[in-house]
């Protein structure tokens, strides 16, 4: 018997009890279950990806936007007790990044989550009972999503993947040979979105929250535009077959969702279900995290057009030097992501980009954004701080080794 809405009974709180899934659906599940790990390239639709595999019969999604591989040591510092786990890690559970600023929608998910908990620390038992004899870490993230495929009603016999996205694009080359041990069949798939476009979404964002400086802007350049692509390159080649990592392209996705996730649908080996066009957590809608602070529809023709090109030296797009500073910084992967620069302007050297960096820079500014903590977040007012970290980027791209990737993309892939 597997765990099926059909078959569900009604709790006193008017929640769908689900009937939970039998050892040998649970050993068939573990033998079968594969991970999709999301990873952003830049502000490039991870969030709405996620989303979107809310919902699908074959896939198991949780509300989690995971920062590293660390859920095996936090399970086994509580004693592998899954109530312990589940009020030491309210992140795995609440929805916190999605609902962000909207607190009906944080509101909805810790309701979602708060009726189907004794259901689901009931089947997280069931199936690590029946998995003892699995590799720690792939027990604990089958069980996982055994439990969590279970409150949502989906049917464990039609469970392929489980997804993991994973925002930190420091640690993912660290933790991939942990994660292809536990799950040797991983597929990564990397959103991304023109580098030099991601820059300006997130200096839009910075103009909104009030931290916009050139400080911020040179720190999601280099954080966000730079070194994600080549810690992706890092992970392109730990992989045994490239195939297994796909680009997804953001400003594509909107253009042609259609043949864009029909792209995608083919190269994972699952069906193209109605819920991959809506974008949800937990079948509750999800608006997006826009810069700009508005809500979106799924897919919006309007943000498939670049917008840094023609707003260069206006008041909402790029000044002249903060574009010739993100396209110097950047050109490596435009062109090994195949990424074209529509741009007119004139672009710079090395000498320029450094200028550039040395006197835009504020060397101090009291002002921090919201993930620094701590002595970081003292240090972080420094410039010299930020200056220091581009230096050490430089010096890391001319001793790595660039990738093609440009034939990884969905939006360019000849065999889909």
């Amino acid at each position: 018997m597997t765990s099926q809405t059909s078959d569900a009974t009604t709790s006193a709180e008017g929640t769908a009890t689900a009937t939970l899934p039998d050892p040998a659906s649970i050993g068939a599940a573990a033998d079968r279950l594969k991970l999709i790990v999301i990873s952003p390239l830049g502000r490039s639709g991870s969030f709405l990806i996620q989303s979107l595999f809310d919902g699908h019969p074959e896939v198991v999604c949780f509300s989690e936007v995971a920062q590293h591989w660390h859920h095996a040591e936090s399970f086994r510092a509580v004693g592998q007790d899954i109530t312990a786990w589940l009020d030491a890690n309210p992140e795995f559970h609440d929805g916190s990044s999605f609902a962000g600023e909207d607190a009906s929608m944080a509101v909805a998910l810790a309701t979602w989550f708060r009726q189907r908990r004794p259901q689901f620390e009931d089947a997280f038992r069931l199936a690590w009972d029946a998995l003892d004899d699995s590799a720690e870490e792939r027990r604990l993230y089958v069980s996982l999503a055994v439990a969590w495929a279970c409150i949502r009603g989906q049917e464990t016999d039609r469970l392929k993947y489980m997804v993991l996205q994973h925002h930190n694009n420091r640690a993912i080359a660290g933790d991939m040979p942990a994660i292809l041990r536990a799950f040797p069949d991983t597929r990564i798939l990397a959103t991304c979105r023109h580098p030099i476009e991601s820059g300006l979404s997130f200096l839009t964002l910075d103009r909104r929250t009030g931290h916009a400086s050139f400080r911020n802007y040179c720190r999601n350049v280099r954080g966000w535009s730079v070194t994600c692509w080549r810690n992706m390159e890092t992970v392109a080649a730990q992989l045994s077959d490239e195939s297994r990592l796909r680009l997804l392209d953001l400003n594509a996705l909107h253009e042609d969702p259609d043949e864009i996730l029909r792209r995608m649908t083919l190269w994972l080996g699952i069906s193209g279900d109605p819920a991959l066009h809506t974008s949800s957590i937990c079948d509750i809608p999800w608006l997006g995290n826009s810069a700009d602070g508005a809500p979106i529809p799924t897919f919006e023709k309007k943000r498939a057009t670049l917008i840094y090109p023609a707003t260069i030296g206006t008041e909402k797009g790029l000044s002249r030097s903060e574009y010739r500073f993100a396209e110097w910084f950047t050109r490596p992967f435009l062109t090994s992501a195949g990424y074209a620069d529509p741009a007119t302007e004139g672009t710079t050297s090395l000498a320029g980009f450094l200028w550039i960096l040395f006197s835009r820079m504020e060397w101090f500014r009291a002002d921090t954004i919201a993930h620094d903590r701590g002595l970081k977040r003292l240090a972080r007012r420094l410039g010299l701080v930020e200056t220091a970290l581009v230096l050490r980027e430089l010096l890391a791209l001319k001793r790595s080794v660039r990738r093609p990737l440009a034939h990884l993309r969905l939006d360019r892939d000849s065999a889909a």
